[in-house]
């Protein structure tokens, strides 16, 4: 009998080897049948337990925990927060885990499965509940955060990591790695894994704990394992992933790390790995109190792999934008290197020619009829039908520019009167950013780009813009001449009042009518008292 993702039916017996592989065939790639999958109860519910039946096949326990992992894999969708919801609803984290500590070394298959449903069911949860790993976030379900919280507690309790920490030092370890480097957000969790022990351990500190004193960063088990695993390859990504994610504002960790190594590590000819130890090299990089000159080479890493247009480009202007934060002295490098250029033209290339403002009348606020017309109608149908790569990459572009710019007046004044300066870039460099289909030939200068995020039905691009006009309005010359001229100021304006006229709609009104985002009205904020001050 073949398995029906969409029906509410019970599922009395078992289901077959056969069945469960057409059903992740099934689910794959396809958000529609994995939303399908996640509203049918009863199937959900014999999934987990599948994974869980200790007298069931490996081979069916393992393709049943695929299944639970091809769930977790979320890719920004609408039906995100069903799947998500109908992981917690059936505790889908806790019946894995519990799973697994059932499981014996021999039954390597199923244990990298259920790790693997593990990694993403977590993984989905800390990016839920916050803050986000890359950028603005991908997934919103404010009801789900209460529930994500306390099984996210749970896990990070000692009952939870005494059965998956030791995973580190089993066949999992690359897996269970990668978990790390994608579940780990804030510093209460970092401070419980760098402070997590073996029985071995604890058992001597409870003996001598009269002499016992505190242990550092280096003697923690975790970081031990996963300094271990860097001399893997198989490993090697993963774990500087998760020592990326431990050394994130802690300097007790960072300062342990052999930051040489992992610069030398991001020269690797692996992009997964290149970008674990950039983001790792950068966070070391960032609790050092004076510059160092290993940024040199992580800069060239990173600006060469946005411009090669990859699909590891955006996480690489991503770590780029927070390399640069708030560091004046690693901007000014940065813009020294020509990276401002190279930002500047991935922008061109991805961000669709966006009609110019008349000018607007300086006590009047945008109205809808600003936005009518043809032109803007097929400008938003191109914006909206965008990849989501491609927005991630606008995204991340634009952060970074808000990075490079914020201290120095010379940036700043470079940006804002940059009209297009794509020629001057080698054309070796160039080669692969203007080889994408949506790449346009027609010149934009830098504000019409940054006016296209501001305008653009993407929550993401109008807040990350925010942050580039925030930047810019620190200089008064930016502000008297081309913030006002070029109808930035009413739209950046427009965004902190949550105007929904002051952006173009198509037809069916699917764009401009909702509700901006407390995010981007507190980014529009921080770009006014700029302004205004």
């Amino acid at each position: 009998m073949a398995i029906i993702a969409s029906s509410s039916s019970s599922h009395p017996t078992s289901p077959t080897l056969s069945e469960l592989k057409q059903l992740k065939n099934r689910i794959i790639g396809t958000p529609s049948a994995k939303h399908r999958l996640a509203k049918d109860h009863a199937m959900m519910r014999m999934l987990v337990e599948t994974t869980m039946d200790v007298m069931a096949a490996d081979d069916v326990r393992t393709e049943a925990a695929q299944i639970l992992g091809s769930l977790a894999s979320l890719g920004g969708h609408t039906a995100d927060a069903t799947v998500l919801a109908a992981l917690i609803e059936e505790d889908a984290l806790r019946c894995c885990l519990s799973a697994l500590s059932t499981t014996i070394t021999t039954q390597v298959k199923l244990r990298v499965a259920l790790a693997r449903a593990l990694s993403g069911i977590s993984g989905d949860l800390a990016e839920l509940v916050g803050p986000p790993q890359w950028g603005f976030g991908t997934l919103e379900a404010q009801s789900l955060t209460g529930a994500a919280v306390q099984t996210l507690e749970w896990f990070f309790g000692s009952e939870a990591m005494d059965i998956w920490i030791p995973m580190l030092s089993g066949v999992e370890a690359g897996v269970v790695a990668g978990m790390i480097g994608n579940v780990v957000r804030t510093q209460p969790v970092r401070e419980r894994l760098c402070a997590w022990r073996n029985a071995g351990e604890r058992e001597k500190k409870e003996r001598r704990g009269w002499e016992a004193t505190r242990p550092s960063a280096s003697s923690g088990h975790v970081l031990r394992i996963l300094l271990e695993l860097t001399g893997r390859k198989e490993t090697l990504g993963n774990a500087l992933f998760a020592l990326a994610a431990l050394a994130k504002d802690n300097p007790a960790v960072a300062n342990e790390l052999p930051l040489q190594d992992i610069v030398n590590h991001a020269k690797s000819c692996v992009g997964e790995i290149q970008l674990s130890a950039c983001l790792c090299a950068t966070y070391i990089l960032r609790t050092s109190s004076s510059p160092s000159p290993a940024v040199d080479a992580i800069l060239s890493v990173l600006m060469a792999i946005i411009v090669n247009g990859t699909t590891h480009s955006a996480k690489a202007a991503f770590i780029l934008s927070q390399l640069l934060t708030d560091s004046p002295v690693y901007a000014q490098l940065a813009f020294d290197r020509g990276a401002l250029r190279i930002l500047l033209t991935t922008l061109r290339r991805l961000t669709p020619p966006c009609t110019s403002l008349p000018p607007l009348p300086p006590l009047n606020p945008p109205t809808s009829a600003l936005f009518a017309g043809p032109e803007w109608e097929s400008w938003l149908e191109h914006d909206l039908d965008q990849p989501k790569a491609d927005i991630r990459l606008r995204e991340a572009t634009l952060l970074s520019l808000a990075s490079i710019s914020l201290f120095s007046n010379d940036i700043r004044r470079a940006l804002a009167e940059d009209e297009d300066e794509t020629q001057s870039i080698d054309s070796n460099d160039t080669s692969q950013l203007h080889s994408s289909p949506s790449s346009s030939h027609q010149s934009q200068s830098s504000l019409s780009l940054i006016l296209a995020a501001l305008l653009s039905p993407h929550t993401s691009l109008r807040c990350a813009a925010c942050h580039v006009v925030r930047a810019l309005t620190r200089s008064v010359a930016v502000i008297r001449t081309n913030f006002v001229d070029s109808g930035l100021g009413w739209i950046v304006f427009a965004a902190f009042m949550g105007w929904p006229q002051a952006r173009p709609r198509t037809a069916l009104g699917t764009s401009g009518s909702e509700e901006e985002d407390i995010r981007v009205v507190a980014s529009a904020l921080r770009a006014v008292c700029n302004a205004a001050g």
